[in-house]
């Protein structure tokens, strides 16, 4: 028998799996069972539990399929680990039953646009592409199609690689790398073990893609374990990557190449443009460089919501909602790509990081307004005196609608935290901000 442990779009996917495939499962959730998923358990006769299971029944399993949200940590967890009981999940079924290839992406951040170009360039190309994993998806709801895609691009964060094994991905990219999670890996080292997971997935004769920021940070001799081709996507003057690049054995390629060679939107702000290369590079390995037709209709392609998304221009300023940034790299990428001085809000749940880095920046902000839960923490770190804090996201918009109607800046929405003190998700606060920023 099979638990699958966490009710939302991973556990709905994989109950339904493992149900339709003839296979007994259990449904668990230690809070509440997520309506959609209630709702199948109720129709299709399958048994299900809140908050505690049953005395007893935990030796019944088999094995546990856990959505990314739940711990290592979690007691059913240590306990199964005494009773030998395999802790696993969605993306494990998947790579074991798709006869497609795999392409997987990682990193702090960047990894839902560059996932995002890359499926969107292979259906350019005239394949069937489709993202899935940390994305919003589990691979599985594609697996149980009657005609499978020929790609998946899995985006996979360090929650998922903590229990993925086996993957076999024919390209593996990575984005970025700076400290995040460590509220739940407890180290920066820790956390980027689970990163480079990724590296021993990848097949012998598959491509490891990796950006300038993310190469940086790749152990010595590492690569030197692994058989597959490794390139470093180039995009500054800094000479260190070279010289790592030469005694590793590996490519490099300036990003301003794979610009030229695909058009590249040159309008696309810098981090974009490099996101484009990554996606690029993927897909030139997958295909062996033999890409039919490298004319991409890049105006097709859609940004994903809330990411450096400009949501109107008021006496020439731009106002630009960049709520899908939950940790200071994903910020400072944002602040990089500003042309001039701005009005930032910052805040949200801290990552456990310092905001220090901030004050090299400090000279270009007119006010930063700070919020929720940690604005008094990111105060202490930056020491800018045109600072204010506020207890919430609302007073914070408020105050800047009372006091900067006559705009006279840009404005950069970056909260470099988490939303979880005051909404949902990064979604709900992104439109929470677009419907009341200069709110007439």
């Amino acid at each position: 028998m099979n638990l699958v442990y966490g009710s939302g779009v991973t556990g709905l996917a994989t109950t339904k799996y493992l149900h339709k495939t003839g296979q007994p499962v259990v449904l668990f959730d230690s809070k509440n069972i997520k309506g959609n998923a209630k709702s199948y358990c109720d129709s299709e006769g399958i048994p299900f539990y809140t908050e505690n299971l049953p005395e007893g029944l935990l030796k019944n399993f088999r094995k546990i399929y856990i959505s990314p949200g739940i711990p290592q940590s979690a007691p059913i967890l240590t306990l199964a680990r005494t009773m030998n009981i395999e802790i696993t999940n969605d993306i494990n079924i998947a790579s074991s039953q798709f006869d497609g290839h795999i392409i997987a992406v990682t990193g702090t951040n960047g990894k839902s646009t560059v996932t995002s170009l890359i499926a969107f360039m292979f259906q350019q190309l005239g394949f069937r592409a489709e993202t899935a994993g940390n994305i919003g998806v589990s691979p599985l709801d594609f697996i149980m199609e009657p005609r499978p895609p020929d790609i998946l691009v899995l985006e996979l964060s360090s929650y998922q690689l903590e229990t993925t094994r086996n993957l076999s991905a024919g390209v593996s990219v990575f984005t970025s790398f700076a400290p995040d999670h460590l509220e739940r890996h407890g180290t920066i080292e820790n956390y980027l073990a689970e990163k480079l997971k990724l590296i021993d997935q990848t097949k012998e004769d598959g491509a490891l893609v990796f950006s300038e920021c993310f190469w940086k940070f790749v152990p010595q001799d590492y690569l030197r374990k692994h058989s597959a081709r490794a390139f470093v996507l180039k995009s500054s003057v800094e000479t260190e990557t070279v010289d790592r690049v030469s005694e590793y054995e590996a490519n490099m390629i300036h990003s301003s190449q794979l610009e030229t060679e695909f058009s590249i939107p040159r309008s696309w702000p810098h981090i974009n443009r490099i996101n484009g290369g990554l996606a690029a590079m993927a897909v030139k390995q997958l295909l062996h460089n033999d890409l039919v037709n490298k004319n991409i209709d890049w105006s097709q392609f859609r940004f994903l919501p809330y990411r450096m998304q400009l949501v109107k221009t008021v006496n020439s300023c731009s106002i630009i909602n960049d709520s899908k940034s939950t940790n200071l790299e994903s910020t400072i990428a944002a602040i990089s790509s500003m042309k001039s001085m701005f009005y930032l809000f910052l805040g949200g749940v801290s990552k456990g990081e310092s905001f220090e880095a901030l004050k090299h920046f400090k000279h270009r902000f007119k006010k930063v307004l700070l919020f929720g839960s940690s604005a008094k923490q990111i105060f202490a770190d930056i020491g800018v005196e045109q600072s204010l804090i506020f207890d919430d996201l609302a007073s914070a918009l408020e105050y800047f609608n009372k006091h900067f109607r006559q705009l006279d800046a840009d404005v950069l929405f970056s909260p470099g935290g988490a939303s979880f003190d005051e909404f949902g998700n990064y979604l709900e606060r992104g439109e929470f901000f677009s419907e009341n920023i200069l709110k007439t």
